[in-house]
C-alpha cells in the first residue's frame, strides 16, 4: 500500500482504511484486554435526523426518545428514533456559545422524570458570562406543573 508523507495523521487514517476492511475490536467483558472481533457489517447506519445546531450529549430517555443537547442552539431536544421528529425541551437564553467547548453542554435527566413522582428535572451544565467572564454552571430545570416540555429556572 503507498502511503503519501502526511504526517501522524495521514498515518492514523491509512491505519483506520485498514481496519474498515477488516472489521474492528470491541470490549466484550468488564477485563481491560477481553475483545472480540465485531465486523463493520454488522451494523447499518441511517441519518435519523438533520438541523440540530452543534449537537453535544445524548442520552436516552424514559419517553423512548433520544434526548440532544444542542450547544450552539442553546437548547435542548427530544428526538423520535422511529420517525426523526424533533421536539424542543427548551431553550438556555444564556447559554455563551461562543467556541466549540461552550454553550449547552452536558445534561442528566432525574431517574424519575415522567414517572408521576413529581421529581421531573433536567441537569443542565452550560457556559454562561458573568461580568464579561465566561463561567460554567450546573443548572436545574423542572417541568412545571400543567406543561408539557418546557423547563424553567428552579
Amino acid at each position: 500500500m503507498w502511503i503519501r508523507r502526511t504526517g501522524m495523521g495521514g498515518i492514523l487514517a491509512a491505519l483506520c482504511l485498514a481496519a474498515a476492511g477488516c472489521g474492528t475490536t470491541v470490549p466484550t467483558g468488564t477485563n481491560a484486554g477481553e475483545f472480540k472481533k465485531l465486523p463493520l457489517t454488522q451494523f447499518e447506519g441511517y441519518v435519523l435526523t438533520e438541523g440540530l445546531d452543534s449537537p453535544w450529549n445524548l442520552v436516552w430517555g424514559p419517553d423512548n426518545w433520544l434526548w440532544v443537547s444542542e450547544r450552539a442552539g442553546k437548547r435542548i431536544t427530544r428526538v423520535n428514533p422511529d420517525t426523526g421528529e424533533k421536539k424542543v425541551v427548551g431553550t438556555i437564553d444564556e447559554a455563551y456559545p461562543d467556541t466549540p467547548h461552550e454553550g449547552v453542554l452536558g445534561f442528566a435527566l432525574s431517574p424519575e422524570l415522567l414517572k408521576g413522582g413529581g421529581n421531573d428535572s433536567l441537569y443542565v451544565y452550560y457556559i454562561h458570562r458573568v461580568d464579561g467572564q465566561r463561567q460554567g454552571r450546573i443548572a436545574r430545570y423542572m417541568m412545571p406543573s400543567g406543561r408539557r416540555w418546557a423547563i424553567r429556572s428552579s
